[in-house]
């Protein structure tokens, strides 16, 4: 193991993808050379006010549980909680690309060329893991370590204990998620089983968002933001923080090595074995999981081989090869199947924590409203479009996008095919969740009369005006699939029209409502606007897809 390798290995990899500069780059949603400053700054202004927005979210929600540990007499459960969730969420976020990160990402064949140890390369990939995911830890734990300087006041050791707490806590939870991995991979001798890998811990990390954002909405009071319900809290949650307190007594001496010297000591020791073991089995076995992986890969590309191109129609291939494209990666799978079935996630989830009850109490107020079908309506609509399926189905390509250029098929049936896949996988599902929101809520059915043929209308508008900014500057240059699609600013301003889109159709079906206007109308109004605009946004789409085939 050489030291220096392993430094120009992080440098080189840092240096060829720029992950800093190519964020801040493509923010301007231009090619270089032609950028926006207003947009540019527009879109910034948009990241710090979301960036603030969730930090105050978990600052408030570790406040409530740190004054909840106040009056139960236990000061530290507000980082107690924040260490526990810190660590739950990196493990699940990471464990999926852990094989993409360590063994079978592009660039690792580049550097095998190379005279090369497998002891340096697989340090370099350990290092360059934790620079990947420590700002994620950092982000969760950040607000928890500004709430708890209220506990003894500010002070100089509360700042440089915070330092180690920061620079070690990512350790153990990526640690963790490697050691899974190999074990996995030595379990099943290298072979992929891609749906576990890839739904178990997706579902896990989703319902266990979902479940503490319910538990948090839920012991929030009506005066404030400040307003907890610390009554129920010390009856329901109190009992089981402290039980969980005494079983995971390492995010308990997490939280005390801000106040205790001896608690660093013990935290830093228990890091550094941990990730002595990890380096141990990483290198180790290193060459012997590469190898399996890149195996096991041939031979299932031996086996489909004969099945690859039995597509009956342009239209039918490229349909199936944006399944391949998602199935080919575990980020893919993670990212995209999270978006479609969020619905059903919720409701299992308040099924599950008790919330549906209290939904159904809360449904009786609202359909009092007037507008309460149009509020359903908006509801699911906002849920199909908050997604990157299209925003992001170019970047997903990845170098492989040079062979779109090289087939014989107009940029149209690529573009349609886009569509295509955007409706099947988004469009039908919104239309179940309607019927059955609307048969949840005892709305008559009618409504579907006008609300099926407008919500696939402004569904499709929006995957069309998703695909316009994907084609337009599609990320096509990444080495790790969360390249494509976590640090895809394509995706966030497909966000942004999505919300715009959302504040439109809202102002077409509420106000008039509001206004003592037949409501049906504007809905007509909507509706044929919608089809205007989006038989313009399909030719922007193929315009652009055929400049970018072109390029």
């Amino acid at each position: 193991m050489n030291w220096k390798t392993i430094r120009l290995l992080v440098q080189a990899y840092w240096l060829g993808n720029k992950p800093i500069t190519s964020a801040l780059e493509r923010l301007s949603f231009k090619r270089k050379g032609s950028r926006s400053p207003l947009l540019t700054a527009l879109i910034a202004l948009m990241l710090i006010i979301m960036f603030i927005y969730f930090s105050l979210l978990l600052g408030l929600n570790y406040y409530s549980y740190q004054t909840l540990g106040i009056l139960v007499e236990e000061p530290l459960l507000g980082l107690f909680v924040a260490s526990a969730l810190s660590f739950i969420v990196l493990l699940l976020f990471s464990f999926t690309s852990i094989h993409d990160f360590l063994y079978t990402a592009k660039d690792i064949l580049l550097v095998r060329t190379l005279k090369v140890g497998d002891a340096s390369t697989a340090i370099s990939r350990l290092i360059l893991l934790y620079l990947h995911y420590a700002p994620l830890y950092w982000f969760l734990t950040l607000p928890a370590l500004v709430v708890g300087v209220f506990i003894q006041g500010f002070s100089l050791y509360y700042v440089l204990a915070s330092l180690p707490y920061l620079l070690l806590g990512p350790m153990l939870p990526l640690c963790c998620s490697v050691l899974f991995a190999i074990a996995i991979i030595r379990a099943s001798r290298g072979k992929r089983f891609r749906f576990l890998e890839e739904t178990a811990p997706m579902v896990l990390m989703v319902l266990f968002i979902v479940g503490l954002s319910a538990a948090f909405t839920r012991n929030l009071g009506q005066d404030s933001l400040l307003d907890f319900q610390y009554e129920s809290m010390m009856v329901t949650l109190a009992p089981i923080l402290k039980t969980l307190q005494k079983q995971l007594p390492l995010f308990s001496l997490q939280a005390a090595q801000l106040f205790s010297g001896s608690s660093v000591l013990l935290v830093t020791a228990i890091n550094g074995a941990v990730l002595l073991v990890t380096c141990l089995v990483v290198v180790r076995t290193y060459q012997t999981n590469l190898s399996k992986l890149l195996s096991n890969q041939s031979t299932r590309s031996r086996r489909r081989k004969e099945i690859a191109f039995k597509a009956n129609s342009q239209m039918a291939a490229l349909f199936k090869r944006e399944l391949v494209v998602i199935r080919s990666n575990s980020s893919f799978l993670f990212e995209l199947v999270g978006e479609l079935f969020i619905p059903v996630i919720l409701i299992l989830v308040y099924m599950l924590t008790g919330v549906m009850d209290e939904m159904a109490g809360m449904a009786e107020v609202l359909t009092a409203f007037p507008f309460f079908e149009q509020l359903v309506f908006l509801t699911m609509l906002l849920v199909a479009n908050l997604g990157m399926l299209s925003s992001t189905s170019v970047s997903r390509q990845g170098r492989m996008f040079v062979f779109d250029r090289l087939y014989p098929v107009p940029a149209s049936v690529y573009v349609q095919a886009k569509l295509l896949f955007h409706f099947c996988l988004v469009g039908i599902p919104n239309l179940i969740y309607l019927s059955l929101s609307l048969l949840f809520f005892k709305v008559s059915l009618f409504h579907l009369v006008w609300m099926a043929p407008l919500s696939l209308c402004l569904i499709l508008l929006a995957a069309t005006l998703h695909l316009c900014i994907d084609y337009h500057n599609p990320k096509l240059d990444w080495t790790l699939a969360q390249q494509a699609m976590k640090s895809n600013t394509n995706g966030l301003i497909g966000l942004g029209l999505s919300f715009v889109l959302e504040v439109v159709a809202a102002g077409f079906l509420i106000l008039p409502v509001l206004l003592d206007l037949p409501f049906i109308y504007f809905a007509a109004i909507l509706f044929v606007l919608a089809l205007f605009v989006l038989r313009h946004a399909y030719r922007l789409a193929v315009n652009l897809a055929d400049q970018a085939l072109s390029r």
